[in-house]
C-alpha cells in the first residue's frame, strides 16, 4: 500500500512548522490543518499527543494555541472544541 507514514509525516510537518517559526519569530501565527498531522506534530513536542489522544481526545473541530520559545514548545492550551 503506497502512502506517507505517521514518521514520514510527523517530520515533514515539524519541518514545516520550525521554517514557520523561523520566518516569522516573536509573531502570532495562525496554520490550520487536519487532525492526524496536528497530532503527529505536537506529538514531537508533548508525547501526551499520542494515538489515544488522536482516537479519543480530539474533536472536530478542535482549535489549540501553541507557544513557542525558539524550536520548543512551552505551552499550549486548547481553546476550542466540539461540543459532543
Amino acid at each position: 500500500m503506497d502512502g506517507e507514514s505517521n514518521l514520514t509525516a510527523q517530520k515533514r510537518g515539524v519541518s514545516a512548522l520550525e521554517r514557520v517559526l523561523a520566518k516569522y519569530e516573536d509573531e502570532s501565527v495562525v496554520i490550520g490543518g487536519h487532525g492526524n498531522l496536528m497530532t503527529l506534530i505536537l506529538n514531537h513536542y508533548d508525547d501526551r499527543f499520542d494515538f489515544d489522544f488522536w482516537n479519543g481526545k480530539l474533536t472536530m473541530p478542535d482549535i489549540y494555541e501553541a507557544r513557542f520559545d525558539g524550536r520548543g514548545m512551552v505551552e499550549i492550551e486548547r481553546l476550542y472544541s466540539s461540543p459532543e
